[in-house]
């Protein structure tokens, strides 16, 4: 796994990545045991709109703590796609 942060500029010796290509996204509720039902949905909801997805990352919103102390617990799934 690998684990990306979003940065406003260049951090020194660190590997610094930028993303570029066509990015489709989808907003998911509930608890993390559910990624393995949200990442199916999200392949089909790519498919809806005939792209095929090349890449799948999750952007977590929140910790575990913070999501049960503010009762929810949203997660973004952000999935580079090219054209079916």
């Amino acid at each position: 796994m690998n684990i990306n942060l979003a940065v406003d500029k260049e951090i020194p010796d660190a590997d610094n990545v930028t993303l570029s290509g066509k990015y489709l996204s989808k907003v998911y509720e509930g608890s993390f045991k559910d990624t393995g039902k949200w990442c199916k949905d999200f392949e089909a909801f790519t498919k809806s709109k005939n792209f095929k997805l090349e890449n799948l990352y999750m952007w977590y919103t929140t910790c575990p703590k913070c999501a049960k102390k503010f009762g929810k617990n949203y997660v973004v799934i952000v999935g580079k796609v090219n054209p079916a």
